[in-house]
Protein backbone atom coordinates (compact mmCIF):
# COMPACT_ATOMS: atom_id res chain seq x y z
CA UNK A 1 0.00 0.00 0.00
CA UNK A 2 1.43 3.35 -0.99
CA UNK A 3 2.47 5.57 1.86
CA UNK A 4 3.38 2.78 4.30
CA UNK A 5 6.83 1.25 4.77
CA UNK A 6 8.00 -1.38 7.21
CA UNK A 7 10.30 -0.10 9.92
CA UNK A 8 11.03 -3.02 12.24
CA UNK A 9 14.47 -1.96 13.40
CA UNK A 10 14.69 1.66 12.31
CA UNK A 11 16.99 0.88 9.40
CA UNK A 12 16.06 0.39 5.78
CA UNK A 13 17.37 -2.68 4.01
CA UNK A 14 19.40 -2.33 0.80
CA UNK A 15 17.71 -4.52 -1.79
CA UNK A 16 18.94 -5.01 -5.35
CA UNK A 17 15.79 -3.46 -6.72
CA UNK A 18 12.73 -1.57 -5.56
CA UNK A 19 10.57 -4.53 -6.53
CA UNK A 20 12.66 -6.91 -4.43
CA UNK A 21 12.65 -4.48 -1.51
CA UNK A 22 8.86 -4.19 -1.73
CA UNK A 23 8.56 -8.00 -1.78
CA UNK A 24 10.89 -8.26 1.22
CA UNK A 25 8.87 -5.65 3.12
CA UNK A 26 5.61 -7.47 2.43
CA UNK A 27 7.14 -10.75 3.61
CA UNK A 28 8.45 -9.06 6.79
CA UNK A 29 5.02 -7.57 7.49
CA UNK A 30 3.32 -10.96 7.01
CA UNK A 31 5.80 -12.61 9.38
CA UNK A 32 5.28 -9.93 12.03
CA UNK A 33 1.50 -10.22 11.72
CA UNK A 34 1.67 -14.01 12.07
CA UNK A 35 4.15 -13.92 14.95
CA UNK A 36 2.81 -11.02 17.04
CA UNK A 37 -0.54 -10.15 15.50
CA UNK A 38 0.70 -6.67 14.56
CA UNK A 39 3.46 -4.89 12.67
CA UNK A 40 4.78 -1.38 13.25
CA UNK A 41 4.84 0.48 9.96
CA UNK A 42 6.33 3.85 9.03
CA UNK A 43 3.81 5.87 7.03
CA UNK A 44 5.57 8.39 4.82
CA UNK A 45 2.18 9.89 3.94
CA UNK A 46 1.22 10.45 7.57
CA UNK A 47 4.78 11.15 8.74
CA UNK A 48 4.40 8.79 11.69
CA UNK A 49 4.56 5.19 12.79
CA UNK A 50 1.30 3.25 12.78
CA UNK A 51 0.40 -0.34 13.56
CA UNK A 52 -1.19 -2.85 11.22
CA UNK A 53 -3.11 -5.40 13.27
CA UNK A 54 -4.90 -8.64 12.48
CA UNK A 55 -8.11 -7.75 14.27
CA UNK A 56 -9.81 -5.58 16.88
CA UNK A 57 -8.81 -7.97 19.68
CA UNK A 58 -5.11 -7.53 18.85
CA UNK A 59 -5.61 -3.77 18.56
CA UNK A 60 -6.68 -3.64 22.21
CA UNK A 61 -3.27 -4.99 23.28
CA UNK A 62 -1.43 -1.96 21.84
CA UNK A 63 -0.64 1.20 23.81
CA UNK A 64 -3.70 3.40 24.26
CA UNK A 65 -2.41 6.22 22.04
CA UNK A 66 -1.25 3.93 19.21
CA UNK A 67 -2.72 4.57 15.77
CA UNK A 68 -3.68 1.16 14.43
CA UNK A 69 -5.37 -0.11 11.29
CA UNK A 70 -6.94 -3.57 11.13
CA UNK A 71 -6.40 -5.66 8.01
CA UNK A 72 -10.06 -5.07 7.12
CA UNK A 73 -9.53 -1.30 7.35
CA UNK A 74 -6.45 -1.56 5.14
CA UNK A 75 -8.47 -3.38 2.49
CA UNK A 76 -11.02 -0.56 2.54
CA UNK A 77 -8.27 2.09 2.33
CA UNK A 78 -6.51 0.50 -0.63
CA UNK A 79 -6.32 3.03 -3.45
CA UNK A 80 -7.48 6.08 -1.48
CA UNK A 81 -5.72 9.39 -2.01
CA UNK A 82 -3.10 10.66 0.45
CA UNK A 83 -5.50 13.40 1.58
CA UNK A 84 -8.27 10.86 2.21
CA UNK A 85 -5.84 8.73 4.22
CA UNK A 86 -4.87 11.75 6.32
CA UNK A 87 -8.51 12.70 6.89
CA UNK A 88 -9.43 9.13 7.83
CA UNK A 89 -6.54 9.02 10.30
CA UNK A 90 -7.44 12.37 11.89
CA UNK A 91 -10.98 11.14 12.42
CA UNK A 92 -9.63 7.89 13.81
CA UNK A 93 -7.28 9.61 16.25
CA UNK A 94 -9.79 12.14 17.51
CA UNK A 95 -12.92 10.04 17.00
CA UNK A 96 -14.28 12.94 15.00
CA UNK A 97 -16.44 11.03 12.56
CA UNK A 98 -18.29 14.12 11.35
CA UNK A 99 -15.34 16.53 11.40
CA UNK A 100 -13.90 17.99 8.23
CA UNK A 101 -10.14 17.48 8.47
CA UNK A 102 -9.15 20.97 7.23
CA UNK A 103 -11.57 22.67 9.60
CA UNK A 104 -10.41 20.40 12.39
CA UNK A 105 -6.76 21.27 11.73
CA UNK A 106 -7.61 24.98 11.82
CA UNK A 107 -9.49 24.68 15.10
CA UNK A 108 -6.45 22.95 16.59
CA UNK A 109 -4.23 25.82 15.33
CA UNK A 110 -1.96 23.34 13.58
CA UNK A 111 -0.26 23.93 10.27
CA UNK A 112 0.16 20.30 9.30
CA UNK A 113 -0.81 16.75 10.11
CA UNK A 114 2.45 15.88 11.87
CA UNK A 115 2.08 18.81 14.24
CA UNK A 116 -1.51 17.77 14.99
CA UNK A 117 -0.59 14.22 15.99
CA UNK A 118 2.57 15.31 17.80
CA UNK A 119 5.13 13.63 15.55
CA UNK A 120 7.96 15.08 13.49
Amino acid sequence: MAGFYLNLDGQSSKAKSEKQEETNQKDDIKQELQRKGFAKIRSETLGMDVFWVRDEHTKKRLPKNAVAFTLDELKELKGVSEEDLREYTIKKIFNAKEADSEAFLKTQKCENFSQLVGET
